[in-house]
């Protein structure tokens, strides 16, 4: 009976070990198919170098070494995922699914885990989902999300009906995935890399160019300038004041002018270079076009300074309608509340005093840059309320207030404001875009219409500027 017993554990004992080899050749077999794939695969991208060939080759030689009944690839796109590359088994039925749907239980899975694997017939598709291989009961389906430089978002489907063998594989396939996905990578970078060498060189050999023709255009023109030195002398009058005008421009242009120039440039590129909707066109096209504002307002008021210290700018009086002059403010302000996005400010104008006289006698054109630039820099410095201007007269001259209910002023900036590019800068108004110049060309234009302009403003209670300008027939400046 001992005996029996003792039989007994040992033939248990042999049935494990039995057992514990054939786990361990289990192991080894699917090593071996690691190996094997890992190595057909790094033999057979060595090299191809397009990306459609490294998928075909990966899905290749995975449905050969696993028997697989079909594998593919699809990229996401706008409606669903799109057919990059299939390899099937058997005969082709003709029946493909060039656009997928997954529901959103799948792409959650997917979210998750990076794979999906259950029968297919138990899997919710969209109708239209067709394959060329026979499709049973047993087929399993095992779905790998990617992302790569190439597709940056992407799904590998593969069929068997071996459930087993999908299982056991999923690590197998995620590795030969990755292995054809860093090549790809790789691929992306190189051409990369290529294509900036060849713009570098490109651009290295244009401005080559561009400074030897440079260079002889100096080299002509200090010939030139010794040839003409003698009559250059007879019209010295002249080149002083011209050169007087230009360092003035040169000198006080501010770097101000790169930030609208930039989002014209930056924005007119996106538009040109890719494909945008409707609303971001149309979000772009206004972007530029209040840019292009902001930059013609700056080189306007840059042209009228270096005309102001050159002693250029000249007033041009004569009989102005009041009131046309007001009803064009009008329309310009609502311009200028669109190009910076306040149309909540409202905006008024109101006669306090008992004349009822439209008609004056001043430089229309200057009279209307005055009260546009205040009101333009009231509008910039509010966030809300309104904006009001009211006129009246006192004899020969005509008095303008320009108030409003935004961030306002220290009493110790009030006089350094109308120096030229002189800003008030705080955490409330930095991020608001000004050269500093529009408040020195104002005064100047003020005085030189025979006027005087202050202002009278506290932080957080808004700003009134007030200015008066003479009217009289006899004012000659």
């Amino acid at each position: 009976m001992k005996d029996d017993d003792k039989n007994i554990n040992q033939i248990k004992l042999l049935q494990e070990y039995i057992a514990q080899l054939e786990e361990e050749n289990n192991l080894l077999a699917n090593r071996a198919e690691e190996i094997i794939l890992l190595n057909l695969l790094s033999n057979a991208i060595s090299t191809i170098d397009d990306e459609e060939k490294l998928i075909d080759e990966l899905l290749e030689k995975i449905s050969i070494l696993l028997n697989l009944s079909l594998c593919c690839c699809y990229a996401k796109s706008i409606d669903g995922y799109r057919l990059i590359s299939d390899y099937y088994i058997g005969e082709n039925n003709e029946e493909k699914t060039y656009t997928l749907i997954l529901n959103e239980c799948i792409e959650e899975k997917l979210k998750t885990q990076q794979f999906y694997n259950n029968l297919l017939s138990e899997c919710v598709f969209d109708s239209s989902w067709k394959f060329p291989v026979q499709i049973t009961q047993d087929t399993q389906i095992l779905i790998v999300s990617f992302e790569s430089q190439w597709i940056k978002n992407g799904i590998f489907i593969f069929l068997s009906d071996n459930k087993e063998l999908l299982q056991d594989n999923v690590i197998l396939i995620q590795q030969g995935i990755r292995i054809i996905l860093d090549k790809i990578d790789k691929l992306s970078y190189l051409k990369k890399i290529e294509y900036l060498n060849q713009n570098l060189e490109y651009k290295v050999e244009q401005r080559t160019k561009e400074l030897s023709d440079i260079n002889e255009k100096l080299i002509e023109e200090i010939n030139v300038r010794h040839a003409v030195e003698l009559k250059l002398r007879e019209a010295v009058d002249k080149a002083q004041e011209s050169d007087k005008l230009k360092s003035a421009f040169l000198a006080n242009m501010s770097h101000e002018i790169r930030t609208p120039m930039n989002a014209i440039v930056g924005f007119s590129e996106i538009l040109s270079s890719s494909k945008c909707s409707d609303k971001e066109i149309n979000d772009y096209t206004n972007l530029i076009y209040s840019n292009s504002l902001s930059l013609l307002t700056l080189i306007n008021d840059l042209l009228d300074f270096s005309k102001i210290e050159a002693n250029q700018l000249t007033i041009k009086k004569k009989q102005c309608n009041l009131n046309k002059i007001f009803a064009d403010i009008t329309i310009l302000t609502q311009h200028i509340f669109k190009q910076y996005k306040k149309e909540n400010i409202t905006f008024s104008i109101s006669n306090k005093g008992e004349s009822k006289d439209s008609l004056i006698f001043t430089d229309e054109l200057r009279l209307k840059q005055i009260l546009l630039n205040l009101i333009s820099n009231a509008i910039k410095f509010s966030l809300k309320g309104s904006i009001k201007l009211h006129y009246y007269n006192k004899g020969d001259k005509y008095y303008f207030e320009v108030s409003d209910e935004g961030i306002g002023i220290e009493k110790e900036q009030h006089d350094l404001i109308f120096n030229r590019f002189t800003r008030v800068i705080s955490h409330v108004n930095k991020p608001i875009m000004g050269s500093g110049l529009g408040l020195t060309i104002t005064r100047n234009l003020v005085e030189m219409l025979g006027g005087h302009i202050s202002v009278d403003s506290k932080p957080g209670r808004g700003s009134v500027f007030m200015f008066f300008i003479d009217v009289s027939q006899n004012t000659s400046k």
